[in-house]
């Protein structure tokens, strides 16, 4: 931004009036601004917008449109909610006038931080612009931008001259409420810059109450529950349990609805596995289920039970006709020496 020109530097025009005078670093506006049918359909739109602001301006006072900024320069002001809590920032309006061309700004929203750099960017957007004595630029932000606190907005120029953004002719309401990102002295306080006359930045804000807190993210959907995977012993009785002896399975059917085509045995339930028909099912729950000499595996199947043993096995003791043959033989050698020691 230019500091302070003196008189001969730059020619301006009271707008209001159409005459030609000469004022300092900036073009000494009328601006009367058409917001009937603005105002109106926003209002309808949108239930009672607060609108943030720290300027004195209202249509049809004058105001200088400051035009000394350079390529990249930024003008910013402070804005503070009525009340605590959350808000929505729907929209920026602002007034570039001294000029009718069409020109790109860049709106900046920050976190305040109470000193002359602002706090955290959390929104950046460009827009293009015609500069106007009789409208104002009302930019819609396009996503939703949430604020807590203060907060600081920014217009930057891409462009130098004219149109400027207005401010009123004073007295500057809030020293610190107003700023300057100056391309040689970074961010300084709108006060502090050498010979800027006082006054406030026509820079506002429209925004809505949103609540104290943010809403709780909704909890995800419960997956639908499936069927419950069989144990090898759920429901089923032990050899022992009853009068009858070893019982099986009732047989209902398929022993094993399978949900869902299979091919490898580790894609079934607990204590069944994959047959030829690549379906789930299972053989038995307990070796007493089994053929003799075969006992149940862990996956409901029976085998051959080679190793003597098993879940139901009687690992280690012969069967009932090795004993009978046993006792056979051990019968007859005692029939045999008592005959010998008879005939002694």
């Amino acid at each position: 931004m230019r500091a302070q020109r003196s008189v001969c530097e730059d020619h301006v025009r009271e707008l209001s009036g159409g005459r030609r005078g000469l004022l300092h670093e900036s073009r000494h506006v009328r601006v009367g601004i058409l917001i009937v049918g603005v105002l109106f359909s926003y209002t309808i739109a949108v239930a009672e917008p607060v609108e943030l602001r720290n300027d004195d301006f209202e249509s049809g006072m004058p105001a200088y449109a400051q035009g000394g900024f350079e390529h990249d320069e930024i003008a910013a002001v402070r804005l503070d909610p009525p009340e605590p809590g959350r808000y929505r920032i729907d929209s920026v309006r602002l007034v570039l006038a001294g000029d009718e061309r069409e020109v790109s700004v860049g709106i900046y929203i920050w976190e305040e931080s109470g000193e002359a750099a602002p706090g955290q960017q959390i929104y950046y957007g460009t827009v293009e612009l015609t500069g106007s004595n009789e409208h104002w630029q009302d930019v819609s932000l396009g996503t939703e931008v949430v604020v807590e606190g203060p907060f600081r907005v920014g217009i930057q120029f891409y462009y130098s001259g004219f149109p400027g953004i207005v401010r009123d002719i004073g007295p500057m309401t809030y020293r610190e409420y107003n700023f300057i990102d100056e391309v040689n002295l970074g961010w300084i306080f709108m006060g502090d810059f050498p010979g800027l006359p006082p006054g406030d930045w026509v820079i506002r804000a429209f925004v809505e109450p949103i609540g104290d807190e943010a809403p709780e993210p909704e909890p995800e959907p419960m997956p639908e529950p499936g069927p419950e995977p069989s144990t090898p012993d759920a429901g089923v009785p032990t050899p022992d349990a009853g009068p009858e002896g070893p019982s099986v399975p009732p047989d209902d059917g398929d022993p094993a609805e399978p949900m869902d085509e299979c091919h490898v045995h580790s894609e079934c339930p607990v204590a069944q596995y994959c047959s030829s028909d690549k379906i789930c099912t299972y053989d038995c729950r307990v070796s007493t289920d089994c053929m003799r000499g075969m006992r149940c595996t862990n996956q409901g199947m029976c085998e051959r039970n080679d190793t003597g043993g098993g879940c139901d096995s009687n690992s280690g003791q012969p069967s009932s006709p090795a004993w009978l043959l046993l006792l056979g033989i051990l019968g007859l050698l005692r029939l045999t020496w008592r005959r010998r020691r008879s005939l002694s």
